[in-house]
């Protein structure tokens, strides 16, 4: 989808979701959330829990609970090769998540 942020596709994405099931568009806009599930790799849900609960925050939103979908973590990457550079590329990955979590603190998501 170019020139559509990853966020808004998948609001536009949820929106679908809530006409598909029967439900008029104002009421797929709730301003009364209790709960939300966050599903994300687990290697980002950190920084996923934190936008969201920024965003709410921003936003007013009191008393909803944040809940991290269990999904398995897996064992890391494997299939590049060997063992010394799958455990490479696991670090490449770490690298760029706290350069993310430190980007995003720096911009006020966090």
């Amino acid at each position: 989808m170019r020139g559509t942020s990853e966020a808004n596709a998948m609001r536009n994405y949820a929106l679908e979701l809530c006409e598909a099931r029967g439900l008029k568009k104002e009421e797929c806009h709730v301003d009364k959330w209790q709960k939300v599930v966050i599903v994300t790799n687990p290697f980002h849900q950190w920084r996923s829990y934190r936008v969201f609960q920024k965003a709410a925050a921003d936003a007013g939103m009191k008393g909803i609970t944040f809940w991290m979908a269990k999904v398995s973590f897996g064992w890391g990457h494997r299939g590049h090769g060997n063992i010394v550079f799958d455990a490479a590329v696991d670090l490449l990955d770490v690298i760029r998540e706290l350069a993310a979590i430190a980007y995003y603190k720096w911009k006020g998501y966090i």
